[in-house]
């Protein structure tokens, strides 16, 4: 499958869709965009930016990643802390695992202290990713209630998924081994990676997903060979989430095909 055969793929998978949807893949043939720049819900994609602020605040001595952090206030929601019993301490590192490979809603509220959601959201300014803002924890209803959550784009989580995978200043090159091992662990491999295996196992898929009823997203770098394929797809307004899932594997299928068609 060529560039212009991919690209038309996506486009009227997106025209077809009946929930609301941002695409942004950046390929090394072209990009596609739509609606890119909107900002929408950003659900557990934005704790990629939380983990790569806490990086960023590692690498200027500014944060010990071996700091041991005894784990309370569980909220429930995705993730495994909320379920086990007795007292326990995790290094930051640890909770950095664990917010992105099982997504875990206390391990990122316990980084977002640690690390503080004034340098969160200072550092995604840096990276230049405007429509990114963290206004609230995990599964604070009270702020809900009041209107404040966290927002991002689809092309700002394609700002953040650049800065892993392209040297910069931001974040050194050893944090960048260490957030794209976490991505390439993760275990929701239901929407970009779903077809992975089936079609072609030498992909390697960093992702990340995220979603709240009605609303589904994922975000991933696809590695085949020498070739390297960012995809952000964020998407809402689905009447069931099954709808959105199937959207975003299919998106992940084509990515796959268009990446080694002409092995």
């Amino acid at each position: 499958m060529d560039f212009s055969s991919y690209k038309r793929h996506i486009e009227t998978l997106a025209q077809e869709a009946s929930g609301k949807t941002a695409v942004y893949i950046c390929t090394p043939d072209g990009e596609i965009k739509i609606n890119e720049a909107e900002r929408m819900q950003a659900a557990s994609v934005i704790k990629v930016p939380i983990v790569m602020a806490g990086l960023h605040a590692s690498d200027q001595g500014m944060l010990d990643l071996n700091k041991k952090v005894v784990v309370q206030d569980k909220v429930a929601g995705t993730g495994v802390l909320n379920y086990l019993s007795g007292n326990m301490e995790l290094s930051i590192l640890n909770m950095m695992t664990l917010a992105l490979i099982v997504s875990d809603n206390t391990a990122s509220n316990l980084l977002i202290h640690e690390i503080g959601r004034e340098n969160i959201n200072a550092f995604c300014q840096k990276a230049g990713a405007s429509q990114t803002v963290l206004g609230r924890y995990f599964m604070d209803h009270e702020a809900m209630k009041r209107g404040i959550d966290n927002y991002t784009s689809a092309g700002d989580m394609i700002r953040f998924f650049r800065l892993i995978g392209h040297e910069n200043k931001l974040l050194s090159n050893e944090s960048r081994k260490v957030i794209y091992q976490m991505l390439e662990n993760q275990q929701f491999r239901e929407k970009l990676a779903a077809h992975q295996a089936m079609f072609h196992d030498k992909v390697s898929i960093a992702n990340k997903t995220g979603e709240l009823n009605g609303i589904q997203h994922d975000v991933g770098m696809f590695t085949f060979e020498n070739r390297q394929v960012y995809a952000a797809i964020l998407s809402s307004n689905w009447n069931n989430n099954y709808q959105g899932r199937e959207f975003i594997s299919q998106i992940g299928k084509l990515t796959i095909e268009y990446m080694t068609a002409t092995e």
